[in-house]
């Protein structure tokens, strides 16, 4: 079961639509999250395994998968045309698609997107000037968005006197509340 820590603040979604692009791994607390909060929410995952593992028995009307691989733009780009027939606009889009497996995933995604786009980035492409590109590339498909990026990086952790990764459950609760204040650029943990 999920625990309630990732849920800051709580405001209510009023049914808005959010778009997850990879959520149904380390970003499923933060799915959830979303889902309890009131916003519609769409998992863009690869994998009904790892949905139905991490998503599945826990989810509800509120929150439904797509099953497509985000590096296929085409067919990316017909699941998101046929959700937005289905479901109306999606408002806020937050996804974890990695630069150097698809860049073209950023514009298309970009371009079914109303208002706002939270891009998620690993440590080595969330510092500020590495993020700048992928910002640009968002707003080059669509001009329109508020874009925000999320840098992870690395906990200190004196018990071990090293450092170590984000857990999912940090990540989520990082993604959430950069969710909620939509800074230009948020960072969960250390970067440097």
């Amino acid at each position: 079961m999920m625990t309630t820590q990732t849920e800051i603040g709580s405001p209510d979604g009023d049914g808005r639509h959010v778009l997850v692009v990879g959520g149904s791994g380390m970003l499923a607390a933060f799915c959830l999250s979303l889902a309890r909060r009131n916003y519609n929410v769409t998992v863009v995952c690869r994998s009904k395994n790892k949905f139905d593992r991490n998503i599945g028995e826990l989810s509800s009307n509120s929150l439904t998968p797509i099953y497509v691989d985000y590096r296929d733009s085409e067919k990316l780009s017909h699941e998101l045309a046929r959700l937005c027939r289905k479901s109306g606009c999606i408002d806020t889009t937050v996804s974890w698609i990695h630069p150097e497996q698809s860049v073209a995933a950023f514009g298309v995604t970009a371009e079914y997107t109303k208002a706002h786009f939270y891009s998620v980035l690993g440590s080595s492409d969330g510092k500020p000037d590495e993020a700048d590109p992928v910002k640009q590339t968002i707003l080059v498909s669509n001009p329109n968005l508020a874009v925000y990026a999320i840098a992870l990086g690395f906990i200190r952790d004196p018990a071990i006197q090293s450092k170590r990764w984000l857990t999912n459950e940090e990540i989520s609760t990082g993604v959430l509340q950069a969710f909620d204040e939509r800074q230009s650029h948020f960072i969960v943990g250390n970067l440097a």
